[in-house]
């Protein structure tokens, strides 16, 4: 079997992506398709499978570091709260822990 870096499309190595002149190549080509995979799926089944190997701990922990990644610019984006929020709803976070876990995250940031 064929390394990524070896692998050629099955329609040429010429080949270009449809968002523009960037020839498409297998490692590109396969990190776009997981994320087309991951955006098409959700998040249940990442979710469902942190639920049944982590504990409550864990997940309030993975909500914590996911807060740390948003207050990373010091911009909290809409989008990023939505996320975030539904991540946690996922994990079946009650809302203490995720108002725990977005403040522990925040001063880590330090913001005020």
């Amino acid at each position: 079997m064929p390394s990524a870096r070896q692998w050629q499309p099955p329609w040429g190595a010429g080949s270009t992506s449809n968002w523009g002149q960037t020839p498409v190549t297998g490692p590109h080509l396969l990190e776009r398709r997981l994320a087309q995979e991951v955006l098409a799926v959700g998040y249940y089944p990442f979710t469902s499978l942190i639920n049944r190997h982590f504990s409550a701990e864990d997940k309030e922990r993975i909500v914590e570091l996911l807060w740390q990644v948003a207050y990373v610019d010091a911009t909290l984006s809409a989008h990023e709260q939505h996320v975030i929020r539904k991540v946690a709803d996922l994990l079946h976070l009650s809302h203490a822990s995720y108002v725990g876990a977005k403040l522990r995250a925040k001063d880590a940031a330090g913001h005020k």
